[in-house]
């Protein structure tokens, strides 16, 4: 019963569905990737507890205090995406790979370690990648189903006269096609134009990412706590191009057509994140980080464009306007735990804990846009839920100045059961290596990530779902200097 109710509420909200969005694009802006140095990959992301590192400003801002001496450090980034779809018994290989800048900041610090508890006060900015959208996937298969059932469902009781008016993107951009016709001059019902079973492509190509600049303070009191806050502005740029596209016999009237559809969003947000780390002995680091929701403001534009191809030969191509529209997401609060054990000079084994609530996400509208999000709203509250992550790390020290490191990290699926997609959850394996003395540090770290999901590429009530297994390899190489 609960997923007959969570797929009406896709088919309620389908209109919204096909232009963004939609519970889809609330989650995307929500996740985050949490290693943004070299040294934190390696360790599988578990650095609440350490300090001194510019994830610092992005997981317990309290280790900022921790930096004995101001500096800076570059990151680069590298990310490998492979897929492998099924549809229809029809299996698709994908991929994509992408190098970028992935983090890069400054620390400044002042000490008074004589004379005064306070041992240190330190305040520095960063810029960092915390999600990443680059992504392509190709699903392809063949059914008797058609994209144009639902345009039919849509279109059926309008007019033809007003139904280009009402659904510029769906229905109305099909019925001008002559992909669909009605049966009466007063349209209170249509049928598909071509019938019978057809061969269907789907191919997504996404990019863009989510930046974060903070900018962070940190103090030391007594080398026994340490407290810590940053502000945090986020940058987002996202662009998706799905080309899906059906062939039908050769004896039907259209022969074949492509549903083009192109979305770019472009948003800003702005969040605190509040640490405090305790050190109640030379070998336990305990500590604990909350961050507030993030109010993203976007701005998107979509469009669409449909080509067809009829038996008498040539190809007809029709494009609906430009949908512009202002929104707003209100993504989730974090919760978390930090713990890191000094192995002496030997090493250090740490180990981190997030609490995230994702059925709290809220979509909203804005001065220019009154589009009432509540159906949007019930779906994510209906098929997200409230997640635990976990990471942990090892850091062994090899010949003085040399380290080797490993780790995981283990998250839950945000979907819940029986919401009718795969919730397995993600588990990322990590690895690195590193140099560090007194002034210089140059650390590589690897990780790798199997996952699990699924896709629907039109109305769920109308097609069968397409499974997408994904690989992902994350690689950053950083350079940091000591003043």
């Amino acid at each position: 019963m609960k997923k007959y109710f969570i797929v009406s509420c896709l088919f309620a909200s389908f209109s919204s569905w096909m232009m963004g969005q939609n519970e889809v694009d609330a989650l995307r802006y929500s996740l985050r990737q949490t290693p943004v140095t070299a040294r934190s990959l390696g360790m599988g992301g578990a650095f609440g507890a350490l300090g001194a590192d510019l994830s610092s400003f992005y997981t317990n801002p309290a280790g900022i205090g921790m930096y004995k001496r101001g500096g800076v450090e570059l990151s680069f980034g590298l990310n490998d995406q492979f897929s492998a779809s099924s549809y229809e018994g029809k299996e698709s290989l994908n991929g994509r790979t992408q190098f970028n800048l992935n983090s890069i900041g400054m620390i400044g610090s002042t000490t008074d370690e004589e004379n005064s508890d306070w041992k240190a006060l330190n305040f520095g900015v960063t810029y960092a990648k915390c999600n990443s959208f680059y992504e392509n996937f190709t699903i392809q298969g063949t059914s008797e189903s058609s994209l144009l059932n639902p345009f039919v469902v849509q279109a059926n009781g309008v007019n033809p006269d007003h139904i280009n008016d009402e659904f510029p993107f769906t229905a109305g951009l099909a019925y001008v096609s002559w992909l669909i016709n009605p049966s009466d001059s007063i349209g209170s019902s249509y049928y598909t134009t071509s019938t019978g079973e057809n061969t269907q492509r789907k191919s997504v190509s996404r990019v863009g990412a989510m930046g974060e600049t903070a900018f962070g303070f940190g103090a030391n009191y007594r080398d026994f706590i340490y407290f810590g806050a940053s502000l945090n502005f986020q940058g987002i740029r996202f662009q998706e191009k799905g080309n899906y596209s059906e062939k039908f016999d050769s004896s039907q009237p259209i022969t074949s057509f492509n549903y083009h559809e192109k979305l770019r969003s472009d948003g800003t947000g702005i969040n605190f994140k509040l640490g405090i780390l305790v050190k109640p002995s030379e070998w336990l680091r305990i500590g604990a980080a909350f961050h507030t929701p993030t109010r993203i403001s976007l701005h998107e534009i979509y469009s669409v464009e449909i080509m067809t191809n009829p038996d008498i030969g040539g190809e007809e191509k029709y494009t609906s306007p430009d949908l512009i529209t202002d929104y707003s997401i209100r993504t989730p609060a974090v919760t978390m735990a930090n713990a890191a054990f000094i192995l002496g000079k030997v090493g250090v084994i740490s180990a981190d804990y997030e609490y995230t609530n994702y059925d709290r996400i809220k979509m909203r509208g804005t001065a220019s846009n009154d589009y009432d999000y509540s159906a949007e709203n019930t779906v994510i509250q209906s098929i997200y839920r409230s997640t635990h992550k976990v990471r942990v790390g090892l850091e062994m020290r090899v010949l003085g100045t040399y380290y080797v490191r490993g780790g995981a990290m283990y998250q839950q699926n945000p979907l819940v059961n029986n919401a009718g997609g795969t919730n397995t959850p993600f588990i990322t394996y990590t690895g690195g290596l590193g140099f560090r003395n007194d002034y210089l540090c140059i650390d590589m770290g690897l990780g790798y990530t199997e996952k699990s999901s699924t896709y629907y590429m039109y109305d769920p009530r109308f097609v069968n779902a397409a499974s997408i297994d994904t690989r992902l390899i994350q690689g950053i190489a950083s350079i940091g200097y000591r003043f």
